[in-house]
């Protein structure tokens, strides 16, 4: 039976998966519109590619940035309306986390990991990752820099991954070597397992900035 459906639109690649009971993989699919795309179509998508209908699904896991504000929120909200109507159960899980999670998966052997994210204004988001370290799930968590300080603001052993490889990679070719730089997107499978896995906190959006009131009106 599916346990748990999955969505992760903090980054240019969005995606939805289901999980069964014992783990399985029962449905992925991404789309390359990221935070720009259909929430609900990656919904559907998914659960057509299961056969499962909405009703089935009691669990629902979200990725919570940092990211794009309106793929984070988009998704939260998409989950929540599914999950309200039934009662169903809605966790948050870090997205830096699941860039961990994923990169981790392929490279196994790596002690320390440090996720490296474009925070905007001129500065970049790390979460550091240990063997075995939890993963965080509150803004106070992440050390926020300017760009200049990066190098000196990481383990000199950590690979260096990055879901904005797009945005930074001249920063990061600049700071380290080549052979230290990966770019790893975060997905609704790696939220999924990390949520039965115990790994998940409130379904709230991770703000590293705080808001910006508009001006004033003038009339």
């Amino acid at each position: 039976d599916v346990v748990i459906l999955a969505l992760e639109r903090s980054t240019a690649r969005g995606s939805a998966a289901l999980l069964a009971d014992d783990g399985a993989l029962v449905a992925a699919v991404e789309d390359s519109r990221g935070f720009q795309g259909d929430a609900y179509a990656l919904v559907d998508a998914a659960l057509a590619q299961a056969g499962t209908p909405p009703a089935a699904v009691t669990r629902y896991a979200v990725g919570t940035g940092p990211g794009s504000f309106s793929g984070v929120r988009s998704a939260i909200a998409v989950l929540a309306g599914l999950a309200l109507p039934a009662g169903g159960r809605l966790e948050g899980v870090s997205s830096a986390a699941a860039v961990n999670a994923v990169f981790r998966a392929g490279h196994p052997d790596v002690s320390t990991v440090a996720v490296v994210g474009d925070a905007r204004r001129g500065r970049l988001w790390i979460a550091v990752y240990e063997d075995g370290a939890a993963p965080v799930h509150a803004a106070g968590d992440f050390i926020v820099v300017p760009h200049a300080a990066v190098a000196e603001s990481l383990p000199s052993h950590a690979a260096v991954v990055t879901p904005d490889l797009d945005r930074l990679q001249s920063l990061l070719a600049a700071a380290f070597p080549p052979e230290r730089v990966f770019g790893v997107a975060p997905t609704a499978e790696a939220v999924a397992r990390l949520a039965l896995a115990g790994s998940a906190g409130p379904p709230l959006p991770i703000y590293l900035h705080p808001a910006v009131a508009p001006p004033p009106s003038q009339d």
